[in-house]
């Protein structure tokens, strides 16, 4: 089964490239699926394989998302990059999101 990378089509209007959509998009994701608003630490090569995107452009839209303030990472030696996605609110790549659900199931 293929992930489908989802992400707001607004991010391509405000002059990200399609890659770092679909690197936003996934990390957005992912931090959803683990119901918190916390860190997720997937590797270049998890990210790599759903997206097909390079290794390479991965790194670049990671620096550029962490430019820019939607994104933080934590790098840690020789293990993997923790990543937090800074702002729910600003590229929500899901139509039914919902904020006050998302911290309910935090508490």
């Amino acid at each position: 089964m293929a992930w489908i990378a989802q992400f707001d089509t607004q991010m391509l209007r405000d002059g990200y490239t399609p890659t770092e959509a679909m690197v936003y998009g996934y990390l957005w994701w992912h931090i959803r699926k683990s119901k918190a608003v916390t860190c997720v630490y997937p590797s270049i090569w998890l990210m790599k394989k759903p997206l097909n995107i390079s290794r390479i452009s991965i790194i670049r839209a990671v620096d550029k998302l962490e430019k820019k303030w939607l994104i933080e990472v934590t790098r840690r030696y020789k293990q993997n990059n923790g990543y937090y996605v800074t702002d729910f609110d600003r590229y929500i790549p899901c139509s039914n999101y919902n904020p006050e659900m998302m911290y309910r199931l935090n508490s």
